[in-house]
């Protein structure tokens, strides 16, 4: 027998486990403490095949998140994305008639086929619906022709309107939404960080000697994608580790580019100083957690970031911060926690791994600073903001 005493909360989402994204971490943390708080969770979200836990070392078995959350998996198929796992759900209307569960409220996390789904159930079952937009879609458009763009940009604000209240995890996104026309009550919301982040079990120098690390460690976790821009990374840590012994550039990650990265760094004779190592999911994530610890600087040289929870991540592990000077990134490593850089300057960044090399101070400073910074954004404390949001959102809409 099913017994739940919080609220039952439908989920949906385009990107979920296994998939390496920060969206798909994202949901299903937030999903996991508010099942912790008391609340049910279901999650509608794509099927992915064998080749798709395949890719990234895991079994294929349903991910564990307790035992008030439920996920429901939907047809899918396959489509070309950098994190090479990508799916597609086509909407089906048919599926807010024929589900038998009754919500609360829905919280779609899409607004392609997912979302659609969402704001179809919403409607069958009179709730309020909820909506978060992790994604500026005029960034990401997979295509760069101007009238595609503005299209997408229309059909997005088209869409949040919709919706009773709309989040994103940065001002940077949500005013740019509001530029463009979003109406609806809105905040921002941010995307939780693991405890674990903020648990040194060893240290430093012996976490380093346990992962084989040499010296002075420079670390990158994430996609290796165009959009991420590694190729910056290896040319600044190339430029910088000129003339000094015992210093690495860590890589952890996969995606579309890393094969052709891992050639272009063998052929420079660089691979006793670059490593591509990961991508650590499922029951092996306890490694990353010690790669973060073990290093000493994080890097990022992304075109454009909402928020960057990895940065975050590297933050609440005490690490000073390199990073691109776009998005939400400035507004997290600011001149008290990180060091800053134009988008594909990998001289600029090379100077400013120099910087942090030469200074132990300053990146004593700049960890201790982060870390305190982070902390706000604890799984607990964003979990615990949904369930006032939910609340919130529920009383003004029975009000209606």
């Amino acid at each position: 027998m099913k017994f739940h005493y919080g609220m039952n909360i439908a989920f949906f989402a385009d990107n979920f486990y296994p998939e390496m994204s920060g969206i798909s971490d994202s949901t299903a943390l937030i999903g996991k403490e508010l099942g912790k708080l008391g609340h049910e969770v279901h999650f509608f979200v794509p099927f992915y095949s064998p080749k798709n836990y395949k890719f990234v070392g895991l079994k294929d078995e349903e991910i564990n998140l307790g035992p008030n959350i439920f996920v429901h998996r939907v047809p899918s198929f396959p489509i070309p994305m950098p994190t090479l796992q990508g799916r597609v759900v086509f909407p089906n209307w048919l599926r807010a008639t024929f589900e038998k569960e009754k919500f609360d409220i829905v919280h779609t996390h899409s607004f392609w086929g997912p979302g659609i789904d969402a704001r179809s159930l919403a409607k069958k079952q009179k709730i309020p619906f909820i909506g978060t937009n992790h994604t500026p879609i005029e960034i990401f458009s997979p295509v760069n022709i101007e009238f595609v763009k503005s299209f997408l940009k229309k059909y997005v604000i088209r869409f949040f309107n919709k919706c009773d209240f709309v989040t994103t995890p940065s001002e940077v996104l949500l005013n740019s939404m509001k530029a463009q026309g979003l109406k609806p009550e809105s905040t921002v919301v941010s995307n939780p960080i693991e405890m674990q982040f903020y648990k040194e079990n060893q240290t430093k120098e012996a976490l380093k000697k346990e992962l084989g690390f040499a010296g002075f460690t420079v670390l990158y976790a994430g996609r290796i994608s165009e959009e991420k821009r590694v190729d910056t990374i290896i040319d600044a840590f190339k430029d910088f580790s000129k003339n000094k012994n015992g210093v690495t550039l860590v890589l952890v990650g996969e995606g579309s580019l890393r094969k052709k990265f891992e050639k272009i760094v063998k052929e420079s004779g660089k691979s006793n100083q670059i490593k591509f190592i990961g991508p650590y999911l499922g029951d092996s994530k306890k490694d990353l957690y010690d790669i973060f610890h073990a290093s000493d600087i994080f890097v990022i040289a992304s075109i454009f970031e909402t928020q960057s929870m990895v940065t975050l991540q590297a933050m609440a592990s005490g690490l000073p911060v390199i990073a691109s000077n776009v998005g939400a990134l400035p507004d997290i490593v600011n001149s008290e926690r990180g060091l800053l850089f134009d988008v594909g300057n990998s001289i600029q960044m090379a100077e400013q791994l120099e910087v942090m090399y030469s200074n132990p101070e300053m990146r004593d400073k700049f960890g201790k600073n982060g870390r305190t910074f982070s902390e706000k954004y604890s799984a607990e404390k964003v979990a615990k903001e949904w369930e006032k949001i939910y609340n919130n959102v529920i009383e003004k809409f029975n009000q209606k």
